[in-house]
């Protein structure tokens, strides 16, 4: 019980504490990635984590304190970012405000017509190497459709329509065009680009 009231007094002062949020958010923001930026999200992950098992009001302050911040901003860049760890980290953090308020994220989405952050997850489920990362993404994608999780309403609709309207053929490519993708889903022009890389430090 003492560990339980010592995280909400820590969620509880980081969220009220802008001047470090700002800091937090800039660090992650940084265009290199030196290991600074790395560590910059993956103690965003950690604030998460002890957000967790916080009860649902506590949560819901942090995450929507987090957001007003431009939290999905951050992670719109991050997740197309070259660094595993903090893709991962990006990931990880989606799916914790997805589990208790998707409403946060398919704003978010909506606002920005699905053409950063919705693009990047999609990419990222097509070629990312790593069948975690896939994974993670599948399952970020499977909670932004869940039927159950959206009220009847207009921002619903709109969601669903931008969803199917916009990427819907992306998200099909690999089984619509033959001649990107293979018949095992790999991605034609990486691997035509690897074999030639590979022929020429042969010869």
């Amino acid at each position: 019980e003492l560990i339980a009231l010592n995280n909400v007094e820590i969620i509880a002062q980081v969220q009220a504490d802008s001047a470090l949020l700002e800091k937090l958010f800039e660090l992650c923001r940084q265009v290199q990635e030196p290991p600074s930026r790395r560590n910059g999200f993956l103690f965003l992950r950690e604030l998460f984590e002890i957000a967790k098992p916080l009860s649902m009001p506590h949560q819901m302050a942090f995450f929507r304190s987090l957001s007003q911040h431009g939290l999905f901003s951050i992670l719109e860049k991050a997740v197309d970012s070259d660094d595993p760890a903090i893709v991962s980290a990006c990931t990880d953090i989606m799916l914790c405000t997805l589990n208790h308020e998707a409403s946060l994220l398919r704003g978010y989405l909506i606002e920005e017509s699905g053409k950063g952050l919705l693009s990047n997850l999609i990419h990222g489920l097509l070629h990312f190497h790593d069948a975690g990362l896939k994974a993670q993404v599948t399952e970020i994608l499977r909670c932004l459709l869940d039927a159950s999780s959206m009220e009847q309403s207009p921002e619903r609709d709109r969601f669903l329509e931008l969803f199917y309207s916009q990427h819907m053929d992306t998200l099909l490519s690999p089984f619509l065009d033959t001649d990107t993708w293979g018949p095992d889903g790999s991605y034609l022009p990486d691997a035509n680009k690897a074999q030639a890389e590979g022929g020429a430090s042969e010869g």
